[in-house]
Parts: structure tokens; C-alpha cells; sequence
């Protein structure tokens, strides 16, 4: 198994290509003495831009890969966060806390113990940077093998307020004045950046059931439910639906489709197993359709060379080609 000491040497190498390739477009020192108050443009919408995102966020490599899909290991949350990552996904499972890991005694790595633990490594960070964008942090519950399905979401979503705390942005706080999200999608769009930073959404990822109804379901209170839900095309206009995946970032129809709708979209890019070539094709795809979370198995330099989602074109995150306000300049974001 690599270790975390390893990776760290390789992401100092990428933050170096990094500013180097900053440098070499003339933008070095803008990157450099960007402060945390300075000319930030807090006026554009947040489906204005597009993020790093890792697939399986908190993934270690196993000692003895069952595929080479699982041949990958990420940096602890917060230490992806410094990376410049602002999308995650964590993988849930029945149990005390709801232990986050992708597959029992195959690929059991994780780099935070459960949910709660893994969302406070990323309060911690947002404490210590509280000017950053609003992060994303998408939810898969895959309790298929864990002998019965997660059915209390009152305490599920209780873990995910109390690790959160205030840096919770939930779908009531979305909505704002009107009958609903999409209500307000439709008549004002997404937040601003400035409206919305220092904040994290959580996003269920099932879309199946039992909870992909089952969650909306349970949440009647006045606070509603903690995370936003993935939506299916079929569900583009129903009443909570503002976000949604599309897995594929080289399927531009629908990427435009959701686009069309005001999603916000997020969509895989590089993956364990893939080939440099395809893993670089999905890259240039997903920033090319528009997708907002490029979530890849590899955001920073690997030991052994290869793909890796290189981006110096913008750090943390940058405009997205297919913005809709005209208002995202690069550099501004953070």
C-alpha cells in the first residue's frame, strides 16, 4: 500500500506544476497574492463554475487489489481540500455512526472511520479557510450486503447537522422565499458564490429504492432533510430536484439536458482500471459539456506516473465552459 507520505511528496510536485503552469500564462503572480478578500467575484452564480471532485473520497489502496478499479488511494479529506478538491463522495453503510467504506473485506480502506468522523475533517478544514466556495459532498448508501437496509434517516441526518453544524446548506436554505427548490431555481437560479461560501451541500447519490424516495420521504419538519437528492431525468421537474449525476461526461446530450434544466451536474472522469487515454478523453469531455464536479480517482501526480486530472488552468476551481450568467472570471473564485 502506498503511503500517505508518498502521496503527500507527489502532491507538492503537482501544487509546483501547478503554479508553474500558472507562470507560464503570465497569471502567476495573480495566484500568488490573491488574498482572501481581494477582488474575489462573489457575484457569480455557483452553477457558474466547475470543481475537482474524487470518486470514493476517502479510499485506500489494498494491500492485495481484487480489481484494478480499487488500485487507487486518495489523501485524507482535509488533505484533498489543500489539493484544491471541492467535491467528494463517501460511500455509507449500516451501523453504528454509519461507517464510511466502499466493499466489506475486499476493499474495506478508508481514510475516516464514518460518516461523522469524515465530516468533521471537513468542518475542521472550513473552520481553518472559511472564505472557500461552497463544497459538495455527494452520499451513497450501499447497504446491500450490510443485512438490512439503513431505515432511521432521522438519525442519519442528525449526524450529518451536528458534524456540520451552521456549514450546513440544506434544501430549505436553497428554496429561500418561494413554495419550493425548483420553485426557486426557476424563478432566480442558483446562489451566488459570495451568498454560499464557506458552506457544504450534501447530495444523496441513490437513485433507487428503498432511498431514493424512502429519504425524501421521512423528512416532513419544518428544517426538511438534511441532504439534496440526486434527481433522474424523469424527475427534472419535480418540486426538490436542482442537482443530479451524470456518470458519463462524454454523453453531451444529456449533460445538456440537465444544463437546460438548471441542474447542477457532476459526472466521472479518470478511474482506477481505465487507460491514460480514456481517463484524459472523459476529462476533456466533462469540462467541454459542462458537468460542474469532475470526480476522478486521481486529482494529484501518482508514484508510478500516468494520468492524473491535471488542471492548471485553474486553482482551486474555474469557470465552467457552458456558464449561464457570464458572470464567473478565472482566479475569482476563491
Amino acid at each position: 500500500m502506498g503511503s500517505h507520505k508518498g502521496q503527500n511528496r507527489v502532491w507538492l510536485a503537482g501544487m509546483l506544476s501547478l503554479l508553474l503552469a500558472f507562470g507560464a500564462c503570465g497569471e502567476s503572480e495573480s495566484l500568488i497574492n490573491h488574498g482572501p478578500n481581494d477582488a474575489l467575484n462573489d457575484d457569480a452564480a455557483f452553477n457558474d463554475i466547475v470543481m475537482r471532485c474524487t470518486h470514493n473520497s476517502y479510499h485506500t489502496r489494498p494491500a492485495a487489489a481484487w480489481d484494478p478499479s480499487h488500485e487507487y488511494e486518495h489523501l485524507p479529506l482535509d488533505g484533498q481540500l489543500d489539493a484544491g478538491v471541492r467535491a467528494f463522495e463517501l460511500d455509507v453503510h449500516k451501523g453504528k455512526g454509519f461507517p464510511v467504506f466502499h466493499i466489506q473485506v475486499i476493499d474495506p480502506g478508508t481514510t475516516c472511520a464514518d460518516l461523522g468522523e469524515c465530516l468533521s475533517v471537513i468542518t475542521g478544514w472550513s473552520e481553518r479557510n472559511p472564505t472557500h466556495h461552497m463544497l459538495v459532498v455527494w452520499i451513497e448508501v450501499k447497504d446491500e450486503l450490510d443485512r438490512g437496509f439503513i431505515e432511521d434517516y432521522d438519525a442519519f441526518d442528525e449526524v450529518i447537522r451536528s458534524s456540520l453544524g451552521e456549514r450546513l446548506y440544506t434544501p430549505k436554505d436553497f428554496q429561500r422565499t418561494y413554495e419550493s427548490p425548483r420553485a426557486a431555481l426557476e424563478a432566480i437560479g442558483w446562489p451566488t458564490v459570495g451568498e454560499t461560501r464557506g458552506r457544504v451541500m450534501l447530495v444523496l447519490l441513490d437513485t433507487s429504492e428503498p432511498h431514493y424516495e424512502g429519504y425524501r420521504a421521512h423528512a416532513r419538519g419544518d428544517d426538511g432533510p438534511a441532504m439534496f437528492s440526486n434527481a433522474r431525468v424523469e424527475d427534472y421537474d419535480a418540486p426538490w430536484a436542482v442537482v443530479t449525476k451524470e456518470n458519463d461526461p462524454r454523453n453531451a446530450a444529456a449533460i445538456a439536458e440537465a444544463l437546460e434544466k438548471g441542474m447542477l451536474v457532476a459526472s466521472n472522469t479518470g478511474a482506477a482500471g481505465n487507460s491514460d487515454e480514456e481517463n484524459q478523453s472523459r476529462l476533456d469531455a466533462g469540462i467541454e459539456n459542462g458537468s460542474h464536479m469532475l470526480c476522478d480517482d486521481f486529482p494529484t501526480p501518482r508514484d508510478e506516473g500516468g494520468y492524473w486530472m491535471e488542471l492548471p488552468q485553474f486553482f482551486p476551481s474555474g469557470c465552467n465552459q457552458k456558464q449561464t450568467t457570464g458572470r464567473c472570471e478565472l482566479l475569482d473564485v476563491e
